[in-house]
């Protein structure tokens, strides 16, 4: 499925690779993950909070478990303690965030285990996110 926008540069095309991942293709060539993908992921505080933490240990698998507790962290910090569940955050990213992050091509999942793929604009956003205001 192909569809055409026309920039104010000339017309460019957006492709669906087969592994899912959407970018969009000037002239033949990528020039990266779709701008709005790369806004929706980033919509979200947990999968900021997510994505920050396992760009520290890019390529290195990490457990769900590992990740709901970072969430959990920082959600302390933000709200009643009290109200803080890392059982429901766990779940919550392994139903809804995980599997998002990894359409979008951000993550790879494996079981309970999880991998950050690398992206320069994802990591540019998140420094820029930390330096504007408090982050996630």
């Amino acid at each position: 499925m192909t569809n055409l926008v026309a920039p104010k540069g000339g017309l460019e095309s957006r492709d669906r690779r087969t592994d899912g991942r959407l970018f969009f293709r000037s002239g033949g060539r990528e020039t990266g993950r779709d701008i709005d993908v790369v806004f929706d992921v980033l919509s979200d505080r947990r999968r900021r909070i997510v994505l920050d933490y396992l760009r520290e240990y890019e390529g290195e698998w990490v457990s769900t478990g590992t990740l709901a507790d970072r969430v959990a962290s920082w959600e302390v910090e933000l709200y009643d303690p009290a109200s803080v569940s890392v059982e429901s955050i766990e779940i919550d990213l392994a139903h809804g965030h995980l599997p998002k992050l990894d359409e979008s091509g951000l993550i790879e999942c494996d079981g309970s285990l999880v991998r950050y793929r690398g992206d320069d604009r994802v990591e540019r956003f998140l420094d820029l996110s930390r330096r504007e205001g408090s982050f996630p």
